[in-house]
C-alpha cells in the first residue's frame, strides 16, 4: 500500500525546493512538457494526475484560451491544487483514476499525465483509459530510470530504497517508454527532459489489454514472492546489502585498502549491478 502522505510531502519538498539545480531542471521540465503539448495545438485539455497542479498551471498559463480540466484521485491534492495553483481556465476534481468514466466520442484534444503512470499498479489499463479520453494526442511523463534514481542516491535521498521514491512502483527507461507508448498509439516524440522522459503519441484505433495481468495458474506465494515490488526492495536490496558488507570487509581489512576508496569501489559497483539484476529480471523496463 503506498503512502500517499510520503508522496505528497515528497512532490511538494520536491517543487517547492530552493535548491537552485533542482529549480533549474523543474523549470525545464514544465517547458518541455508544455512544448509537446503545444505539438497538439489544442482547445480542451486533461490533466490526469495532476497532483497540486504545479504543471497543470504551467500547461495553463502556456494556453490561455484552451480549458484545462485537472483530475486526481487523492482530495488533499486537489485542495492544495485549489488554493495554490488556480487559474481561470483550469477547473479542478477529484475522481478516481481507475474507474474513469470513457464516453463513446472523445472529448478532449489532448490528454496529459505527468508523473502518475510510475504510481499505479495497473499503469497499462489507466493508460488505455487515457487514450481513449482523447481525441487524438496523449503525452505521458516518467521517470528517466535508472538515472532518477541514481539522482536521488547521490543526493542522499531514500538510502534505504537506493534511491527509489516512495510510491514508485514502475520503472521506465527511455527505450521502455517508448515501447510501451507505441503499445496505444503511434510516437510522434520522445525528449528526454533531465531526469524525466516525456513521450508523445497519437491514439490509434480501438483498444488493448494490459499485458500485466499475471496467469490464473501462478500460485499465491509465487505472486508474493515473485513480485516486482518483492524482487525490488527484498532480494535485490538484501543480496546487495550482504555482499556490500562482505566486500568492505575484504577490501578494507584483507587489503588494507583506504575505507573512502574502498566505499566508493563497493557501493558504486553494486549500485549499478543492481540495475543490471533488475533490468535482467525485466523490473525495470
Amino acid at each position: 500500500m503506498v503512502n500517499h502522505n510520503i508522496v505528497w510531502e515528497g512532490n511538494k519538498e520536491k517543487h517547492l525546493s530552493k535548491n537552485p539545480l533542482l529549480r533549474f531542471l523543474l523549470r525545464k521540465f514544465n517547458r518541455d512538457v508544455v512544448k509537446m503539448v503545444s505539438l497538439c495545438s489544442p482547445k480542451t485539455i486533461l490533466d490526469v494526475g495532476c497532483g497540486e497542479g504545479f504543471t497543470t498551471r504551467a500547461i495553463a498559463d502556456a494556453f490561455p484560451d484552451a480549458r484545462v480540466r485537472a483530475i486526481d484521485g487523492e482530495q488533499e491534492y486537489v485542495i492544495y491544487a485549489l488554493r495554490h495553483s488556480r487559474r481561470p481556465n483550469i477547473s479542478y476534481a477529484r475522481e478516481d483514476l481507475y474507474a474513469l468514466d470513457v464516453p463513446s466520442i472523445p472529448l478532449y484534444d489532448c490528454v496529459v499525465a505527468n508523473e502518475l503512470l510510475e504510481h499505479l499498479e495497473d499503469a497499462p489499463g489507466v493508460l488505455e483509459r487515457l487514450t481513449r479520453l482523447s481525441r487524438r494526442f496523449v503525452v505521458v511523463s516518467v521517470p528517466n530510470e535508472p538515472w532518477f534514481q541514481i539522482a536521488n542516491f547521490l543526493r542522499g535521498k531514500y538510502l534505504r530504497t537506493f534511491g527509489n521514491t516512495p510510491g514508485h512502483i514502475n520503472h521506465w527507461t527511455r527505450k521502455g517508454l517508448r515501447d510501451f507508448a507505441s503499445g496505444y498509439g503511434i510516437v510522434v516524440r520522445l525528449e528526454t527532459s533531465g531526469f524525466w522522459n516525456i513521450v508523445l503519441f497519437e491514439r490509434q484505433s480501438g483498444s488493448r489489454e494490459s499485458k500485466e495481468t499475471p496467469p490464473a495458474a501462478v500460485g499465491r506465494y509465487r505472486q508474493i514472492f515473485f513480485s516486482r515490488n518483492f524482487l525490488h526492495y527484498f532480494w535485490t536490496g538484501g543480496a546487495v546489502t550482504v555482499t556490500q558488507v562482505a566486500l568492505l570487509w575484504f577490501f578494507i581489512d584483507v587489503m588494507r585498502i583506504p575505507t573512502i576508496i574502498s566505499s566508493i569501489i563497493v557501493v558504486g559497483g553494486l549500485f549499478f549491478l543492481r540495475y543490471l539484476i533488475l533490468f535482467s529480471l525485466r523490473v525495470i523496463k
